[in-house]
């Protein structure tokens, strides 16, 4: 069983284009699990920033700010579903219920 993953919110005053649909866990243990079971399932998902973006190559030589410690969580324990323009009523469906069953 996994813990409880928080999903995306926005402001009422925006709107988002979903074009990632990311979920939170409270640790990398969770993420990681969930992952793992999100495939045995037949569900893909994606860490799409595996390494925060000041770690990477091309900002190497740009300003550090002190503390970065949210990107350092985040890239750790997140979690992106599928989600797109043709995502089939089916399909999303198959998503809550592996979900469900984890």
């Amino acid at each position: 069983m996994i813990t409880t993953a928080a999903t995306p919110s926005f402001s009422d005053n925006y709107t988002s284009a979903w074009a990632q649909y990311t979920l939170t866990f409270a640790s990398q243990e969770a993420r990681d699990a969930t992952q793992r079971q999100l495939k045995n399932h037949g569900v893909p998902s994606m860490i799409y920033y595996p390494k925060p973006l000041h770690h990477q190559e091309a900002y190497q030589n740009c300003p550090r700010i002190e503390d970065l410690s949210c990107s350092e969580r985040l890239s750790q324990t997140v979690l992106s579903l599928p989600m797109h323009a043709y995502l089939s009523a089916e399909d999303q469906n198959a998503i809550v219920d592996a979900l469900n069953a984890i």
